[in-house]
């Protein structure tokens, strides 16, 4: 992926090493700093490779000392492709930068490449003198541990109700009695490990993240700097629809983490390197960069204001719903009160509010057109004899929405939708943006099994060319359009797959069911070496034990999708 540092080691990398060591007796200041620059010559234009660095865990050193030491690594390495977005390999790193950093990814890939003055094809190499690294370091809230922590459920007095209580049935007694408690918010501290790689795991139609997150930023920017929402409307509400499995909540759950980091929640510490020597700004580098010229941002997004903290909150929508009349409203009502003050409480915290599978709060009222259909589904037709009940509850989630964007600037509300043609015309006008998400096409397709099949192969679960597998730092799965190349060549892996992406096995598969495909396929071919022997999954000498070879491996996918098309259309 990156060419390796020439040997031996420069002085600056030696400088690294020192430059992250901790000092004795001091922690980490994990507050919002402006970026900082490393020296380097500044040709006319770089190719602008944005980087989020996640600490390590029992890291002490400062993230804005790991991001310049880091900025000023990656400046020594020859090239990087247009596009790229994913995991970067540390093993040629310097022993004290590995130790301070957990993980470190390239993100908004495509944004840069569609803001690149000079259009390259996606894929395209370029070399070391035309990029400039605006690295991003944080630490996570959850304490950066891969699996992350387990989220918040909230509290009883904050964010759970009691169904006795709220329905008046009962006395409001302690959660232990005879009404169990239901949590009503779920809530996940901002930045968090386990949402590290969501952002890139997701193949969706070009343009759309770069859309969404632009959208939400500004949003958040406009309200920041007091911008009359009399004369200019933001209302801080996006909206994701589509078929169940598209990645609605996860892309709604990896916004919010991608917003804490550039908001600065988790330390947030910036710096901005380019590539040392060549390239139009003389020189081996010497030159730093001119002191009146602004900081260039760490991010592709508008700038965000800064937060020292961030939260995802997702709300239970049909924890809200009752059976009795005029309580969905006040349930409504109450859980939104309770969001507005937290919000207040702590001003300097973003709050990023989603709300899975929103029509079951916001569905049309009687007398009141629907969403307009679209690609989501047809339009809800008025029914006179709708509850009137449901449109009370409608109409609580109207003003509370309201409420929130008119007092709270540090709220984002992020709404998904398997049906929005059922959705209230008036909810589906507050949406600043309202993003379709489909079944993955061909190409969409093969990213993502070619992605599944990489990690597979990283895991060591299957032998890749060559009989790479398991550990060390293996390439990323190669674009549609090498692939496409090798299989003319007679590579017979990716000729293998890119049918397979491209058959009617996998068309109209959501992508959450292509994720599963390498798993379906494994549990038939594959089996951990402790289930080998006798009466086992690998006895009587057939089927393979542990590893597979990669061809019979994307064979085995191709038989699970077209089992599960088989099982679908008996359904």
């Amino acid at each position: 992926m990156l060419a390796p540092p020439p040997a031996p080691p420069s002085a600056p990398a030696q400088a690294i090493t020192a430059a992250v060591a901790p000092t004795p007796g001091t922690s980490p200041a994990f507050a919002p700093r402006p970026p900082i620059r490393c020296t380097a010559p500044v040709p006319a234009y770089r190719y602008p490779v944005f980087i989020h660095a996640r600490l390590s865990p029992s890291s002490p050193s400062d993230p804005q000392a790991v991001a310049a030491a880091l900025a000023e690594w990656l400046s020594t390495h020859q090239a990087m492709w247009v596009g790229f977005e994913g995991a970067l390999c540390l093993a040629t790193a310097p022993a004290g930068l590995k130790n301070a950093v957990a993980a470190v990814r390239v993100v908004d890939g495509e944004a840069s490449a569609a803001a690149a003055p000079a259009a390259a094809p996606l894929g395209t190499p370029l070399p070391f003198w035309r990029l400039e690294w605006r690295v991003t370091a944080y630490a996570c809230a959850d304490g950066g541990r891969a699996g992350g922590a387990a989220p918040s459920e909230g509290a009883e007095h904050e964010g759970t109700t009691s169904e006795e209580e709220e329905d008046g049935e009962g006395g409001g007694g302690p959660p232990g009695g005879r009404a169990a408690s239901r949590a009503l918010f779920k809530e996940t501290p901002l930045p968090s490990a386990a949402l590290d790689a969501a952002w890139d795991a997701l193949i969706l139609p070009p343009g759309l993240k770069p859309r969404l997150a632009r959208t939400a930023a500004a949003g958040l920017a406009v309200s920041a700097a007091g911008v009359s929402p009399a004369l200019v409307t933001a209302s801080r509400l996006a909206l994701l629809h589509g078929p169940p499995g598209t990645g609605k909540t996860s892309l709604a759950s990896a916004l919010a983490h991608r917003l804490a980091i550039s908001a600065g929640a988790g330390g947030g510490a910036a710096a901005v390197c380019g590539g040392a020597g060549g390239g139009g700004g003389g020189g081996g580098g010497g030159g730093a960069w001119a002191a009146p010229t602004p900081p260039p941002s760490a991010s592709s997004t508008p700038a965000l204001p800064p937060f020292t903290r961030a939260a995802l909150v997702e709300v239970r929508a049909h924890h809200l719903l009752s059976r009795f009349f005029g309580e969905s409203a006040k349930r409504v009502g109450r859980a939104f009160g309770r969001l507005a003050a937290a919000a207040a409480a702590a001003p300097d915290t973003l709050l990023v509010v989603l709300l899975d599978e929103v029509d079951t709060l916001a569905s049309a009222r009687a007398g009141c057109g629907g969403g307009g259909g679209g690609p989501g589904g047809p339009a809800a037709a008025p029914s006179p004899s709708e509850p009137g009940d449901a449109g009370r509850a409608v109409t609580a989630l109207l003003t509370s929405l309201d409420a929130l964007r008119a007092s709270r600037p540090n709220v984002l509300v992020l709404a998904t939708s398997n049906l929005p043609g059922r959705l209230d015309g008036a909810f589906m006008d507050r949406a600043d943006a309202r993003l379709f998400l489909g079944p993955p096409g061909p190409g969409a397709a093969y990213a993502i099994l070619a992605s599944g099949l990489a990690e597979c192969v990283r895991a060591g679960l299957v032998v890749g060319a060559g009989g790479a597998g398991g550990g060390g730092c293996p390439p990323p799965p190669p674009r549609l359009e090498a692939a496409q190349a090798a299989a003319a060549a007679g590579d017979a892996a990716a000729a293998a797959l890119l049918a397979l992406a491209a058959g009617p096995t996998v068309a109209g598969l959501s992508g959450r069911a292509l994720r599963r495909l390498p798993f379906l396929a494994f549990a038939v071919v594959g089996a951990p070496a402790g289930l080998a022997g006798e009466g086992g999954l690998c006895g009587g000498g057939g089927g393979l034990c542990g590893r597979v070879e990669l061809v019979a491996f994307i064979q085995a996918v191709a038989a699970a999708a077209a089992t599960v098309s088989a099982d679908r259309a008996e359904e």
